[in-house]
């Protein structure tokens, strides 16, 4: 027997979900379509389903009742850098809090207040990867080497960004700069799904460019399959045009699609940039994790030791610490701070951090967060946690809780893992006593939150 096609049908959107995928229902079955906004009217392709929902691509907006302007870029809408780049910034905020105050249903009254917004909604980002590729207009040669960003829903397809504005304004002249140079020079772009062969020439992948808010100054990586004696030409051309901390080159021959490299060269400069937060100066390395956005990553470490409540006789457990950034703010209000953190190259910037900024009271120990609780008796009146989008481990969990601490601060990129990781917490004695969402990402649907979490009365029911 055939298998019935999907349909195509008129819809229209009630409401977003978390991940910014429009919702409508028909039927009584949800369906999930990309590039919509509430009220619009749209037709439809469902093209599957995972989990009971329909998953559908838009073919037409028929009708719309959302207040939409001009994007503030030539290719919005195109480039998938931005996902609301025709949304006013207070539109936006409104339909993220509509979005999480769904989200979290009885967890709701537990914010402290309505989503922290966006200090600054242009040119706020700190570090961007951009992508070597060909470009997607139909006036351009198949042939012509651009740099730009991936298109939205087409990951294999790169659309130049000529006056992109998440960024500083200086990094389109260094695009511009970087591209001509190796158009010049006929170098191509990695190949779609390409293996690294002996005989492959020099492909160039990603342009990673990192910005202080701090010096002004960048710190650029060009990610390659191999090295090539033209790029100590190019590094110096870029230092000596821009305000430039470094330039370096990242080896990447792998057929991973990713802008990680598993060796850098240094071409010319400092292979670190400086920036300050909160009146703490950090070095970052060139593959340092740090919030992309630093007048907001303020907003959210304010936040984060607002949530603490931090004394001076109490040590802090810093789980998943980074390159040290939680711990060393913390560190000043406390009587010692330990980091735990798995990769060794973030271990070596924080304790570089820790040692340039004075901090005596302050340790990171290198592997899995799970291991070391395991084999370590940590104890700590307060425990912080900032897991990747992943969230935490069961395991990571149990171990948390069976130390007792008096309070968890939990911070979150990514609030669907949060929820599973807070029920988690409620069945083992600890619930949510506040939580605190702020916009780090202007212009796309993402939140990040600050929760606290305590242990439960006899008389408390599980939040999550």
């Amino acid at each position: 027997m055939a298998r019935k096609p999907f349909p195509q049908l008129t819809v229209t959107i009630t409401h977003l979900d978390m991940a910014g995928m429009g919702i409508a229902t028909h039927e009584g079955r949800q369906i999930e379509i990309g590039n919509c906004l509430p009220g619009d009217t749209v037709d439809i392709q469902v093209f599957g389903k995972k989990a009971g929902v329909w998953k559908a691509r838009r073919l037409s907006l028929v009708s719309n009742t959302a207040t939409r302007q001009a994007g503030h870029c030539s290719v919005a809408g195109l480039c998938g850098g931005c996902r609301f780049p025709d949304l006013a910034y207070s539109i936006q905020l409104g339909l993220k809090q509509e979005s999480l105050d769904r989200f979290l249903g009885p967890l709701k009254d537990s914010q402290s207040g309505p989503i922290l917004p966006a200090i600054e909604t242009r040119f706020h980002r700190n570090k961007m990867d951009y992508v070597f590729g060909i470009n997607a207009l139909e006036s351009a040669s198949a042939s012509t080497l651009i740099l730009g960003l991936k298109k939205r829903g087409d990951f294999r397809t790169i659309v130049p960004t000529p006056d992109c504005q998440l960024l500083d304004p200086i990094a389109n002249a260094i695009l511009a700069e970087t591209c001509t140079f190796f158009r010049e020079r006929g170098f191509l772009a990695w190949p779609n799904s390409h293996t690294q062969t002996q005989e492959d020439p020099v492909y160039l992948r990603y342009l990673t460019l990192r910005h202080s808010k701090t010096t002004e100054k960048f710190l650029i990586t060009l990610i390659v399959n191999r090295m090539d004696p033209c790029f100590t030409e190019w590094a110096n051309r870029i230092m000596s045009t821009f305000p430039m901390s470094g330039v370096l080159a990242g080896i990447h021959a792998g057929s991973a699609d990713t802008s990680t490299p598993g060796a850098y060269v240094l071409l010319s400069g400092e292979a670190y940039l400086e920036e300050k937060l909160l009146g703490t100066t950090f070095r970052l390395s060139p593959g340092a994790f740090f919030q992309t956005s630093t007048k907001q990553a303020e907003v959210l470490y304010q936040e984060v030791l607002r949530a603490g409540a931090f004394t001076a006789e109490q040590r802090v457990l810093d789980l998943y610490s980074g390159t040290g950034t939680i711990g060393m703010l913390i560190a000043s209000q406390v009587r010692e701070v330990i980091g735990i953190e798995e990769h060794p190259s973030a271990i070596k910037d924080a304790q570089t951090n820790a040692d340039a900024n004075g901090l005596r009271n302050i340790a990171f120990i290198e592997g899995r967060v799970r291991n070391v609780l395991k084999f370590n008796a940590l104890e700590a009146d307060t425990i912080v946690v900032d897991p990747p989008r992943s969230g935490l481990e069961p395991k990571v969990i149990a171990r948390i809780a069976a130390r007792s601490p008096k309070r968890i601060v939990y911070v979150s990129c990514q609030p669907v893992t949060w929820k599973r990781d807070i029920a988690d917490f409620a069945l083992l004695g600890y619930g949510v006593t506040s939580l605190q969402a702020v916009d780090m990402f202007p212009h796309t649907p993402h939140l990040e939150i600050v929760s606290v979490l305590e242990p439960l009365t006899i008389s408390s029911l599980p939040l999550a």
